[in-house]
């Protein structure tokens, strides 16, 4: 049990430690680029126009059939 705290602690000692270097070399997340804010944004809108897509085929899939059982 002893052992399996220091393993504990020395990780959580490192994880800060790498945490602080990368701080000092500028390696921490920024601020996407105006080129990859328009991918995600286009990635996003590819997604909501899909995901509208699927809805308005899973409203009328049931329409349909219920249509088609009634004739």
């Amino acid at each position: 049990m002893e052992h399996d705290t220091y393993v504990l602690i020395h990780f959580l000692h490192n994880m800060d430690d790498k945490e602080s270097e990368a701080k000092r070399e500028g390696m921490m997340p920024r601020k996407p680029t105006e080129r990859q804010q328009g991918d995600i944004n286009k990635l996003a809108d590819a997604f909501i126009s899909n995901f509208r897509k699927q809805l308005t085929y899973q409203r009328d899939e049931p329409i349909k059939y219920y249509q088609e059982m009634k004739a």
